[in-house]
This record gives structure tokens, C-alpha cells and sequence, in this order.
């Protein structure tokens, strides 16, 4: 079950390489770029979804996750924050999410900001990031118009 402190109904499905840090440039396998947290801080305050890690990141990072998250700039509640997406066996995150999905009972408005294009069986909430350049404004748009319909 979710965390019962979680009042939204709206959750972002987050990686982070080549979404948070565009290959394109990259300093540093650690490099948030400032526009994409920008960005992804938008997505948030305007749709007041939580986070929901679908990164690679979870296997190093694990419980710290959140501490990470706010370290490099991202603007979440901690309440907000809900965890990361089990293992698939397969290792495809649009399983994973689904799984996630279906074990916390989970039926509002869902958005997945990747950089993997292949997501079945939930394809349809992915708003695909080009990883040279990490999350757009234009992905931004995206992103709240899915989180957004009613």
C-alpha cells in the first residue's frame, strides 16, 4: 500500500540517466543538469504527483534515494516520495512500473520520464526523453498534459 501520508493522485515514473543528466555534455555520471531539475520541479509543483524511481540508480542509491533526490535540487515533499520500482526478472521497466503499479493498488494519472522507449504494457504514459538532451520544456508540456487529464 502506498504510504498513507500520500494524498496524490498523480505519479512521475523517474529515471534519471539521460533524463536528469542529457549524455550530451555530461561533466559527470553525477551531473543533474540544472534546466532538466528545473523542469522536473515544474512537473511537480504544477501536477502535485509524487516520485516514484524507475533508475538504475535504485541499486546503488537504494534507501538514500530521497536524500539524493533532494541533494540535487529536486523540490519533493518527503511524503512525496514514494519509493522505486521492483526488479523485473527481464530487467523492462514498463514492468516493473506495472508491477509497482498493481502492488500499491494504485489508480490515479501516472507519467513515465525516460529515455527507454520501450515500456509495454504501459507505453501509452511515456513521454520519451532524448538523452543527449535530458528533459525539455517541451517534454514538461508533455508530461502535465498527461498527469493533467481528468
Amino acid at each position: 500500500m502506498l504510504n498513507p501520508s500520500f494524498m496524490a493522485k498523480k505519479v512521475v515514473f523517474l529515471d534519471f540517466d539521460g533524463v536528469l543528466i542529457p549524455m550530451r555534455g555530461k561533466l559527470s555520471a553525477k551531473d543533474f543538469h540544472p534546466d532538466c531539475v528545473g523542469g522536473l520541479n515544474l512537473i511537480l509543483t504544477v501536477s502535485g504527483a509524487g516520485i516514484v524511481v524507475c533508475s538504475s540508480w535504485r541499486h546503488d542509491v537504494g534507501r538514500d534515494m530521497l536524500g539524493t533526490l533532494l541533494d540535487n535540487g529536486i523540490s519533493i515533499d518527503p511524503t512525496m516520495y514514494l519509493g522505486f520500482t521492483p526488479d523485473d526478472p527481464e530487467d523492462r521497466r514498463g514492468y516493473e512500473i506495472a508491477r509497482w503499479i498493481e502492488q500499491h493498488q494504485f489508480s490515479g494519472e501516472f507519467v513515465i520520464l525516460d529515455d527507454d522507449d520501450q515500456m509495454e504494457p504501459v507505453q501509452e504514459h511515456l513521454v520519451p526523453i532524448n538523452a543527449d538532451d535530458g528533459l525539455t520544456k517541451e517534454n514538461v508540456v508533455d508530461a502535465l498534459a498527461i498527469l493533467m487529464e481528468e
